[in-house]
């Protein structure tokens, strides 16, 4: 009886888990350049903080500045929003709380906690977000 109940359990949480993920809304970047800071702002949209350190660390090539990942969270603006607020917007949350970490108080965004249903996004399809970059230097 136990044996049963344990993989009843198992069972129903697999199916949750993988109705969550299904559920989830995809986004697709397309880069309208090829630049740097562009490049950072899809690894952050996409949620690959490996991606993200590597263009970060190009950063400091460039700018000779010795502290590239406050001065990237600072300066780089992702479709009119900070990159660690863009990632947020995005769901990548790795990347946004990498990103939020060197975010100065003033520049990042107010939490909010709100509900959503997540049964009405089942069947929505993915979502292009063109990515324009500006940086406050």
């Amino acid at each position: 009886m136990n044996k049963i109940l344990s993989l009843l359990l198992t069972a129903v949480t697999l199916s949750a888990v993988a109705f969550n993920a299904a559920a989830a809304k995809k986004y697709i970047f397309v880069a309208m350049d090829n630049s740097l800071a562009t490049k950072t702002c899809v690894a952050a949209g996409n949620d690959d903080k490996r991606q993200l350190k590597k263009h970060i660390r190009k950063f400091t090539i460039q700018t000779g500045k010795n502290r590239p990942v406050r001065e990237v969270a600072n300066s780089l603006y992702c479709n009119n929003m900070f990159v660690a607020s863009f990632a947020k917007k995005y769901n990548a949350f790795n990347t946004h709380a990498y990103l939020n970490r060197y975010t100065k108080a003033k520049n990042r965004d107010k939490t909010h906690t709100y509900i959503k249903d997540i049964t009405a996004r089942n069947n929505q399809p993915d979502e292009i977000v063109y990515i324009n970059v500006a940086s406050n230097n």
